[in-house]
């Protein structure tokens, strides 16, 4: 469902004050985008790769540095399969917890990891970890010129326990044209959901592409 939520609401009025800094929703013509955060994931970033080739679509993957670097082969081989690869920071910590300057940190040595492991420049787009947002952290990391990419559709994968109720929860749901999926990489139970995922999306139109390819 569309984040209805005070949260949201504030950050998608922040999103429109300050257009070049943070991305919640598509264009309305730009089509939708499935994002997965939380890898790479040994167990599960293989399998996703295998159900995207079989519906032959790309889609951005939010990494952990710290996941990164331990598992570099992984994000090679999502990065060569044509994805898009994004910040998610080192650890799945928030600035709160960590400490602004710990945190800023973490998110430059997260680019540097992946930019090293592709052998590309990778673009400075960043979700920060929950989606929190903390306002010096989000200042200093704009004037360094990374974009915060959030959400606009949660499949609640984070809540729900099966692959059924993930389904379930998406067809009472029904997302707009224009969407952001949030989905996580670590979840067993998303990764069964997937293929039927999107299927009813394209079936109900949806254009699935990664967020560099939304217009």
């Amino acid at each position: 469902m569309m984040i209805n939520s005070l949260t949201f609401k504030l950050k998608n009025i922040y999103s429109k004050i300050f257009p070049d800094s943070m991305i919640i929703c598509p264009p309305s013509s730009g089509g939708s985008a499935l994002t997965f955060d939380d890898g790479p994931c040994r167990n599960n970033s293989e399998k996703l790769l295998k159900i995207h080739d079989d519906f032959n679509i790309k889609s951005t993957f939010f990494f952990s540095g710290e996941l990164a670097y331990k598992n570099k082969d992984l994000v090679k081989e999502v990065f060569d399969e044509g994805h898009q690869i994004a910040n998610h920071g080192y650890y799945h910590v928030s600035a709160r917890e960590l400490g602004v300057g710990n945190y800023l940190s973490g998110v430059i040595r997260t680019h540097q990891i992946l930019s090293e492991v592709t052998g590309r420049e990778i673009g400075k787009l960043f979700r920060p970890p929950y989606g929190e947002l903390n306002i010096h952290a989000h200042f200093s990391l704009v004037s360094k010129g990374y974009r915060y990419v959030m959400w606009s559709y949660d499949t609640n994968d984070s809540y729900l326990k099966t692959a059924d109720e993930i389904i379930k929860h998406i067809k009472s749901n029904p997302p707009r044209d224009n969407e952001i999926f949030l989905m996580h990489e670590d979840y067993t139970h998303l990764v069964k959901a997937l293929p039927e995922l999107i299927e009813y999306l394209q079936v109900s139109s949806h254009k699935l592409s990664t967020i560099e390819q939304l217009k």
